[in-house]
């Protein structure tokens, strides 16, 4: 099943007095790229966090917070007398800049971030529950994927669909064509009354037929509609793959339109742009 690169997950769950809350949102990148925001103390837990999302996501940008929150209301509070020094010294020196300001409410300086911290009897056993909530979190951020993946599937099989018809009926009007063309040319002979060696007409005919002559680039135009269909069907990460072929029917698609005499071939070969477009639009956004 393919994968949207879009999705997003929250999973909450307690530990004696403490909340632990996951929030995961991807959205689409060319790689992998993750971003973490964890409590203050808990960066030694990021490389391993890093890796867990790696072992699951092959591509997107990851953007990853971890939140302690109280869950009954009546955790025990520390100040970490650390921090609360680096701060006064860093109100200190904006006070000698920029002359003087408000001084910060008490308020104020507990709200700055590591400066009140909850009392957690047993740390170490928090941080593996944390990462079992992110295994879940993770879980729920793949079945996100799917189901979002499953929708771009539905939308990239309806365009294929409408590129087939398209194809078909371009293959289906070029007899039409090259009639038309040869009644044209013979027509202009005609207006022109000269005499015109029949062997050399037939010549020009069949050098103006190959050139209009787009069979080839029906029979690969198909072939990669095809290839998207399988591709699709895959269990292996396959955007980049789907790009590529954005790009091979691009390039047929512009060869038949360059090849057109005939404004309806010509306006299937727009239809079909812009087809492809619409598909490459979806791509953008596949794992």
């Amino acid at each position: 099943m393919i994968r949207s690169m879009t999705g997003f997950a929250s999973i909450r769950r307690s530990l004696s007095d403490v909340e632990i809350v996951w929030e995961i949102k991807t959205v689409n990148h060319r790689y992998l790229e993750i971003s973490c925001r964890l409590p203050r103390d808990w960066s030694g837990l990021e490389p391993l966090l890093r890796e867990r999302i790696r072992q699951k996501l092959g591509r997107g940008k990851v953007d990853c917070c971890l939140k302690l929150e109280s869950a009954t209301g009546t955790a025990s509070l520390r100040i970490d007398k650390a921090v609360l020094a680096q701060l006064a010294v860093a109100i200190d020196k904006v006070q000698q800049e920029m002359g003087a300001l408000a001084q910060p409410t008490a308020l104020d300086v507990l709200s700055w971030e590591g400066v009140l911290a909850k009392e957690v009897d047993d740390v170490d056993a928090l941080k593996q529950t944390a990462l079992a909530v992110l295994a879940e979190a993770l879980d729920e951020l793949l079945a996100y994927r799917l189901r979002e993946g499953a929708s771009l599937k539905t939308v990239i099989l309806s365009r294929c669909d409408e590129l087939e018809k398209a194809a078909a009926t371009v293959a289906k009007r070029l007899p039409q064509v090259r009639e038309h063309w040869r009644s044209r040319l013979l027509a202009r002979i005609a207006e022109i009354d000269v005499d015109v060696d029949p062997a050399r007409i037939e010549q020009e005919l069949l050098f103006a037929s190959q050139k209009m002559d787009v069979a080839e680039e029906l029979d690969r135009l198909r072939l990669h509609i095809q290839e998207v269909r399988d591709t699709l069907d895959s269990d292996k990460s396959i955007g980049r793959r789907l790009d590529f072929l954005m790009q091979e029917l691009n390039r047929e698609t512009n060869t038949l339109s360059s090849k057109s005499v005939d404004s309806a071939v010509t306006q299937l070969t727009v239809d079909m742009k812009v087809l492809i477009e619409q598909i490459r639009e979806q791509v953008q956004n596949i794992e």
